[in-house]
């Protein structure tokens, strides 16, 4: 018999039966964890360590000396005034204001990334051990943060007012190996993000608001945007490379009529859920356990009629096992099979299989695009 590979690690079952008309399913939901293999396989063996860069520093560091030179050039031009202003008489004092000095507002630079913390703030890679000493390394590169505008909006109730901030703050992905070759590469956050400022009761309060604001605003959204960045390449990189343990659920189904009993499919749901559960001690066991299941279910498809609603196996029940039979060979890792009985739910078109056949779909893509 053909050994099939499982991966779900625990399962806890939780039953959900509806009271049934003649031949009609019997739902029973199934939850269970399973680890979630690699979309891009790295030896497991493999260890990582995590480099942080930052594009933008020369051009932050041309922003700051601008705006050193400003006020270098403000402080000169007052300088001088006040020595003219000083050479003069007293009479002429008295005919002539004093020199004040010229406020320069502060206007948004940017910030040096902490490179260090930054990388040191990166989340786990499940299966991944971090070392100094590594086979690949995680790169992220920071464009650095951009801001792109402010806008007053009225609140939906036109009870007050905010500012709604766009920005940028785009970062590079790459996994290198330990020779320099790239493993994998993606830009993310391209597209314009935007923050809403506190709520004010008007416009002229939310006008002055910002502009005392703005600066202390846009520093505090590039810090949170920076950690924000390396939470989601933190998942990203658990979606791409990681093993991390997944809890979904299934819904099985068997039969139930006012005439009629399914001993037969009530077995087969105990098989499948005793296979699940006994999965992390013996493997095998567990397949054999599901493929004893899988063989009722497809014994009483031969049972079906499709024409007569008052069959023993009318076209719901037989629609109700080709799901089960769909996502019992997904888990076993036939998904020729799995897909097969998806083309026959799809055909029959019972609507009210129509959320469990969408499910069945991205399940098998899923399960088969990993490998599982």
């Amino acid at each position: 018999m053909r050994k099939y590979k499982l991966i779900v690690l625990s399962i806890l079952v939780v039953f959900s039966s509806s009271n049934i008309l003649a031949q009609k399913q019997k739902r029973k939901s199934v939850q269970f964890n399973y680890i979630q293999k690699p979309l891009i396989k790295i030896p497991i063996d493999w260890s990582y360590n995590v480099k942080v860069f930052q594009k933008n520093i020369e051009d932050l560091e041309s922003r700051r000396k601008a705006y050193l030179g400003k006020l270098e050039r403000a402080e000169e031009k007052y300088q001088d005034k006040l020595k003219a202003y000083r050479a003069l008489s007293a009479s002429e004092r008295l005919l002539t204001k004093e020199p004040k000095k010229k406020n320069i507002a502060e206007y948004f630079i940017g910030a040096d990334i902490d490179l260090e913390s930054t990388a040191a703030s990166l989340g786990e890679i499940i299966g991944f051990r971090k070392s100094n000493s590594s086979e690949f390394t995680v790169h992220a590169i920071f464009d650095g943060f951009s801001y792109v505008a402010s806008n007053l909006q009225a609140t939906s109730d036109n009870t007050g007012y905010f500012y709604l901030v766009e920005y940028k703050n785009p970062v590079l992905l790459k996994l290198v190996d330990n020779t320099d070759i790239v493993i994998h590469e993606k830009s993310y956050s391209q597209e314009i993000e935007s923050f809403k400022t506190k709520v004010q009761p008007s416009k002229a309060e939310a006008e002055k608001a910002w502009k005392s604001n703005k600066v202390s605003t846009l520093k505090s959204i590039e810090s949170k945007s920076n950690n924000t960045q390396m939470e989601r390449l933190t998942e990203e990189l658990n979606f791409l490379i990681g093993y991390p343990k997944i809890k979904t659920e299934i819904d099985f189904f068997s039969g139930k009529g006012k005439k009629v009993e399914y001993p037969e499919l009530d077995i087969a749901l105990e098989n499948t859920q005793r296979g699940l559960i006994s999965f992390s001690d013996d493997e095998q066991l567990s397949a054999n356990r599901i493929m004893d299941a899988v063989k009722i279910w497809e014994e009483k498809l031969n049972e079906g009629d499709l024409s007569n609603k008052k069959a023993k196996f009318n076209k719901i029940l037989v629609s109700a096992l080709h799901l089960n039979l769909g996502f019992s060979h997904t888990i076993l890792g036939d998904f020729v099979s799995a897909k097969d009985h998806l083309a026959e739910v799809e055909v029959l078109g019972v609507a009210r299989f129509i959320d469990d056949t969408k499910k069945l779909e991205g399940f098998i893509e899923e399960f088969e695009q990993r490998g599982n």
